[in-house]
């Protein structure tokens, strides 16, 4: 179990540093683990080497399932805010000396930045 854990830590540590695009969450941390679990258990008595392999490949499965996850979620909160901003901007135009709208819209942005 110790190798286990041993091999999990260091597929986790060198996904964070090849991949920094894709933050490594708890969620996506417990799903490795879990794979990795799931394949030494399951072929046990296979070839090491066969079961290097299948973890290799179930860690890009989840890899690419998280980052796509992740994208996704972001173009969703980046299309919010944009229609937040040209709301906000709409009421400016009707109001253009109202400080609290220009607060906001200066917000918006800022966390638009934030996001990209």
């Amino acid at each position: 179990m110790y190798k286990l854990f041993s091999l999990t830590t260091f597929l986790l540590q060198t996904l964070s540093s090849n991949y920094k695009n894709v933050r490594i969450d708890s969620s996506y941390q417990s799903k490795i683990k879990n794979a990795i679990k799931e394949i030494v258990e399951f072929n046990s008595e296979s070839n090491p080497n066969i079961k290097r392999e299948l973890i290799k490949a179930r860690i890009q499965d989840e890899s690419i399932k998280f980052a796509t996850y992740k994208k996704k979620e972001s173009r969703k909160e980046e299309a919010e805010i944009n229609d937040e901003i040209k709301n906000i901007e709409q009421k400016i135009i009707k109001e253009p000396l109202n400080q609290e709208l220009i607060s906001s819209l200066q917000a918006a942005k800022t966390k638009l930045d934030k996001l990209n």
